[in-house]
């Protein structure tokens, strides 16, 4: 086992699992433990002498190094995408295993169903979990609605299932949880990689339905918590029906994405030393790019005129942007995408000035995903605008994007904090949901 140091970006835990082959010869897995990645083949293992070399060749990984018997290590270098990093690995009998002292443990003293419902519109079945007190009386309830990325109905990322804690906790304390696979995960179907926020939020209202058939459920009383972009689509829902009657934001994203692709890229060409005069050409075509991408126009239009724009470029914009047609070919790909031209399209100020339900916005302090700093006063702003009063900011000292109690924020951190999601996100939770259904 050793401990790759990236400066400035990660410390992460990997093992080398060396066996035999029936042939005798050496065979090996990497485990990036602090990625939780189990067990990658490698292929290659080349001994000779006191020497050692270790190849994953689809990730472009190669671990090489010197054999100290003395004291049973390898003294090595990592190797991938152009980066060289020292790791030091020393014999150990097992790996450390990933901890998630927070997982729920049966019997639960509640009831748990696997429930199936359909979003008719989209002709989409969306499988799920419901959990629901066990005392008689009808409850609130709300649906969890999960991040960017294909996620399951636990938003499981690393071993940590949030959204599973979430829902212990909250229906401990009274109010019923439907949590949901994302669409083409699981047990639901349709075509995750075609679809929107707007389709996400349809999904989340198709589950608000379903509820309201549920004779356990408070019919009135039924609202949304999402999480990262899912704390964006649970506005956009709110938008949509009256049927939300309560929203909670976790990690919300509402700057415009469009402005977020701009700040993000900015910061990258900063990052690696690009000229100021070079950096504003690329925002500048950025920008016409993003708006040619939102306008209403069909995609074949929109390609079209992609392209035409990108005919305008001089050869000296092209060296300097580099951008040979290949990548502009990749560009276009992605800002056509059902999901960018969506999100491109979106005024999220605009959306939040129709939300009239009560409102909750919780942020870390420390996330680097999301800045609280710049999303909450978009917030306040468009409560004050609307007039809708019923609404909360809160923002976590020490918590990260996830809600997990953490040193940087970086997201590297994620995997290898022990904590699911702070105690007292759950409990603000809890408390703010119970006092708005009363």
């Amino acid at each position: 086992m050793g401990e790759l140091n990236i400066p400035n970006i990660a410390s992460l835990r990997m093992g080398i699992i060396v066996s035999k082959n029936s042939n005798t010869s050496d065979k090996a897995v990497l485990n990036i433990i602090d990625q939780a990645t189990g067990d990658i083949p490698c292929d290659e293992v080349i001994q000779k002498n006191d020497s050692v070399i270790v190849r994953i060749k689809a990730l472009g990984i190669e671990i090489s190094g010197v054999i100290d018997q003395s004291n049973n290590s390898i003294n090595g270098e990592f190797r991938q995408a152009g980066g060289k990093f020292p790791v030091v690995f020393m014999h150990t009998d097992k790996l450390p295993e990933l901890m998630r002292p927070q997982e729920p443990k049966k019997p639960y003293p509640y009831n748990e169903e696997e429930v199936v419902f359909y979003n008719k519109k989209a002709d989409v079945k969306l499988a799920g979990t419901l959990t629901f007190p066990k005392t008689k009386g009808t409850f609130p309830a709300v649906i969890l609605v999960t991040g960017s990325g294909q996620q399951n109905r636990d938003e499981e990322v690393g071993k940590h299932r949030p959204f599973w804690i979430i829902a212990d906790y909250l229906t401990r304390n009274g109010i019923a949880v439907l949590r949901v696979d994302d669409r083409g995960i699981g047990g639901s179907s349709g075509n995750f990689d075609k679809a929107t926020s707007g389709d996400f939020a349809e999904d989340a209202l198709a589950g608000i339905a379903y509820l309201k058939s549920r004779k356990e459920i408070n019919p009135n009383k039924i609202g949304i918590i999402g999480h990262s972009e899912g704390g964006t689509v649970a506005p956009l829902a709110a938008s949509m029906s009256s049927d939300v009657s309560f929203i909670v934001s976790l990690a919300g994203v509402f700057v415009n994405f469009e402005d977020i692709a701009i700040a993000q890229i900015q910061n990258e060409l900063k990052q690696q030393g690009v000229k100021d005069e070079d950096i504003e050409l690329e925002l500048k075509w950025r920008n016409k790019i993003y708006h040619l991408a939102k306008e209403s126009t069909d995609s074949a239009t929109a390609a079209k005129k992609l392209w035409d724009e990108y005919d305008g470029l001089t050869k000296d914009e092209i060296t300097r942007l580099n951008w040979p047609k290949g990548r502009q070919d990749a560009q276009i790909k992605q800002v056509l995408n059902p999901w960018w031209r969506y999100i491109l399209s979106l005024d999220n100020k605009a959306i939040l000035l129709k939300v009239k339900s009560p409102f909750l916005a919780l942020y870390g302090e420390l996330d680097q995903q999301v800045n609280p700093k710049i999303n909450i006063p978009i917030i306040e702003q468009a409560m004050k605008e609307e007039g809708n009063s019923n609404y909360k900011v809160i923002t976590f000292p020490g918590l990260n994007h996830a809600f997990q109690t953490a040193k940087t924020g970086s997201e590297y951190e994620y995997i290898r904090i022990e904590e699911t999601i702070s105690p007292k996100t759950l409990k603000v939770i809890s408390d703010w949901i119970l006092k708005q259904t009363m």
